[in-house]
């Protein structure tokens, strides 16, 4: 106070004087006044304040980048936007309404005149059929988006569950426009009834078509049952085909009942016994890029070899026998999928193709494993171990007695085998990365890494430094000895990476 004659009172309970009550209760309304005024003072200034900050929030947005971005730019963005949300509707079963290019209209006018003037936008149409998802009004919505889609081609992805009616309106609106198909892609979860015959509408009629994929394609018609609605598209380039169920047997020699033109496929993805893989192979001679799942093996004995002379890239999931009747003298890349991998297929291969293969991918458990095979491919630049679960002591024991990265054959090492001393017994000279899980390296692997390391470094006069890529799960390898290395050797190309990111890779 201003006073310090109420000092004492205002540090005590002591009562005031009767004649001392007036002159507090004054100096209260006196205060109070004041303070009311600056209360409202404040409550103007406050207004002012956000008055201000509302004209400067709306006056950046008039120079904002995004205001001067290219129409071509933005169209970019919005391309990439609607293949993005395309693909995550179809997964989260969003509203139609809550998917580009349906949201991209409700920013603005003028995002809303571009995304209506820009039918490649309108072209991807993905969505899961089921009873009560395709509504009424949902099927209006992509009647538009196909007449939005203008002249455009179509990319297609339909999850089929049950029949519902609308989906069958659906699928017949869009088999109306299958002059305009580039990519179409089907998955029958449950139901399917009467599709393929609607797919019959097509034969002919598919001109722009070159991607087509069809999951469960045999699952409820007999081996006499032929589909020839591929057999005139003459864009076709990629195919996937994965039926969940099989006929117990399968005509000799044949390929799956329906025709396709497959001289002129170059990517081919499918899961078929290896019989049926092989027979595809022997009449798809110019695939580049092939995806085999391979649900039984073949029956022996076997004598069936086929040639694919143009094949570069090829991944096999399951049973590898179908390596032992294989030739691709233009094979670069090899990924083997399965628990436990039977890899004495591969060297053959690589012997009677004379290939040169420069990326090898195990996913899995690679048994006999040894490093013959890795003096057969000295043109090997990228080599891939993707699992991370192996039985206890498989390093120690990966051979008859010694453990792989300490002694890959009886003699040699495979970190010490793949050091660079400029001799004909070196393993691929031209190794430019090695990935594999963090946990496969232990202490007692450190030194022989470190001398490959330090070999294959270019102030070793190589010329090349070799790459580790160690990925991890969930859990970053804190405090382990592969860390520890890294940090103690910045002049290598050490990296940790998750396996998400990995997979990428592959």
């Amino acid at each position: 106070m201003a006073s310090s004659q109420w000092n004492h009172l205002l540090d005590s309970n002591d009562p005031p004087l009767d004649a001392d009550i007036p002159v507090i209760r004054h100096l209260i309304s006196e205060k109070q006044t004041r303070l009311n005024a600056l209360n409202s003072e404040i409550r103007q200034l406050l207004s002012e304040r956000k008055k201000i900050a509302h004209c400067i929030q709306r006056h950046t947005a008039i120079v904002a980048p995004i205001r001067r971005l290219p129409t071509e730019l933005l169209s970019e963005i919005f391309s990439f936007a609607s293949r993005l949300f395309t693909r995550r509707s179809i997964l989260v079963n969003e509203a139609e309404e809550e998917c580009a290019p349906w949201i991209l209209g409700q920013v603005c006018r003028v995002w809303r005149e571009l995304a209506l003037h820009s039918p490649f936008l309108w072209r991807r149409i993905a969505l899961r059929i089921r009873p009560g998802y395709l509504t009424e009004r949902a099927l209006s919505m992509f009647e538009a988006q196909v007449i939005r889609s203008g002249t455009a081609t179509l990319d297609i992805d339909l999850r089929w569950q049950d029949n519902p009616a609308t989906g069958m309106a659906l699928l017949d609106l869009l088999i109306s426009h299958s002059q305009r198909w580039a990519a179409f892609r089907m998955k029958i979860e449950s139901g399917g009834a009467g599709i393929l015959p609607r797919l019959r509408y097509i034969h002919g009629r598919i001109p722009q078509l070159k991607k087509f994929g069809f999951s469960d394609l045999t699952r409820k018609y007999g081996e006499d049952q032929e589909e020839h609605f591929l057999s005139q598209a003459p864009c076709l380039r990629e195919i996937t085909l994965t039926p969940r169920k099989f006929v117990p047997s399968e005509p000799s020699g044949s390929t799956p009942r329906f025709h396709v033109p497959w001289n002129q496929i170059t990517h081919f993805s499918g899961t078929f016994s290896a019989k049926v893989h092989l027979a595809i192979l022997a009449v798809a001679r110019n695939l580049v890029d092939c995806n085999l799942v391979v649900r039984n093996p073949l029956p022996p004995p076997h004598s069936t070899f086929v040639v694919s002379p143009r094949l570069r890239r090829l991944c096999i999931s399951g049973d590898s026998c179908v390596l032992d009747h294989i030739t691709a003298p233009s094979l670069e890349e090899l990924t083997l999928h399965g628990d436990d991998l039977l890899i004495q297929g591969l060297p053959p291969l690589i012997d009677r193709s004379s290939c040169r293969l420069t990326k090898l991918v195990f996913d899995g458990y690679p048994l006999d494993l040894s490093t013959d095979l890795f003096r057969s491919l000295p043109c090997l630049k990228y080599l891939m171990f993707m699992s991370s679960q192996l039985p206890d002591g498989f390093w120690d024991a990966m051979t008859l007695s010694d453990g792989f990265w300490d002694a890959m054959t009886l003699s040699d090492g495979f970190w010490d085998a793949t050091t660079f001393e400029d001799t004909q017994s070196d393993l691929c000279p031209d190794l430019e990365a090695i990935t594999c899980h963090w946990s496969r390296i232990h202490e007692e692997h450190i030194n022989p890494l470190h001398a490959m390391m330090r070999s294959r470094n270019p102030s070793s006069g190589h010329g090349r430094t070799l790459s580790l890529r160690f990925f991890y799960g969930y859990h970053f390898p804190e405090g382990t000895e592969i860390l520890e290395f890294a940090k103690d050797n910045p002049q290598f190309d050490v990296s940790f990476v998750p396996k998400k990111a990995v997979s990428m890779m592959y």
